[in-house]
């Protein structure tokens, strides 16, 4: 089972360029009639599943394998777990579209989602920060280049650096408790969102998906899988149902978010 969590990122990448390949080379923004980049669509709701799963994965990591955990570790895992599950919130809107409530006025915004999709959400992310003659939205200063350069060195740099046992940083994430990834996760999520960052300025593509929601979905997948292969990787009877479980559940997750209109 831990080998299916160790390959789900590279066949999940695989996935949704086939996915991207598809609705530029003729099947539209929706074929077969699936909603995939759209608002509400497959990849949002894929994305709330895979963040959930990687938060509550988290979680278990840090009441399970607490006794061969450090304080630091204990904590950092809570922090992450608790941010994901926040992500999930940030996804769904905190249940605007479910419950059909408006967002506050002091959440109101003129980004580019908001101006895409014809509606303002309930969310953090999308808010406008103004500052003096600049104005941007707080989620495109954090899933842009930021996000890029912060995988580049959470999922490469520090894994090299801690490998060689480069004292100040063995130091550094000994004393937060940070978990780092297999170097080659931490590769492929940093390219990928590299290259999705790419494709969204691609005239051809933009106009047909939005990559901004493929490389939302993908980064969860990948830290699911980080948490699976860093904290479930020894052979027991515990670890591979609770491996089973979260990957039927995501699963389960996935197939319900294939909506047919």
């Amino acid at each position: 089972m831990l080998k299916v969590w160790k390959v789900l990122p590279y066949f999940t990448f695989a996935g949704l360029l086939a996915m991207i390949w598809y609705c530029v080379q003729g099947g539209g923004e929706k074929p077969l009639g699936l909603m995939i980049s759209e608002e509400d669509g497959f990849l949002e709701w894929g994305t709330c599943a895979a963040f959930a799963v990687a938060g509550f994965m988290g979680f278990c990591a840090a009441i399970i394998k607490r006794k061969t955990l450090t304080k630091n570790q204990i904590i950092f895992l809570v922090i992450f777990s608790a941010v994901c599950l926040m992500a999930v919130g940030e996804e769904l809107s905190w249940g605007q579209r479910i419950f059909g409530f408006a967002p506050p006025e002091s959440m109101e915004t003129t980004s580019d989602s908001a101006v895409k999709f014809g509606h303002n959400d309930v969310t953090w992310h999308n808010l406008d920060i103004t500052i003096g003659p600049m104005s941007f939205s707080l989620g495109g200063m954090l899933f842009g280049v930021t996000l890029i350069v912060g995988l580049g060195i959470y999922g490469i740099v520090l894994p090299l650096l801690y490998a060689k046992r480069n004292p100040k940083i063995v130091k550094i994430v000994d004393k937060l408790g940070l978990f780092l990834p297999p170097l080659n996760l931490g590769i492929l999520v940093t390219a990928a969102t590299l290259l999705f960052y790419i494709l969204r300025r691609v005239g051809e593509i933009k106009h047909m998906v939005e990559p901004n929601e493929y490389k939302e979905f993908f980064v969860p997948v990948v830290l699911a899988a980080i948490v699976a292969v860093t904290f479930f990787k020894e052979k027991s009877k515990t670890n591979t149902i609770i491996l089973e479980i979260f990957l039927v559940i995501f699963a389960l997750a996935l197939a319900a978010s294939a909506r047919m209109i």
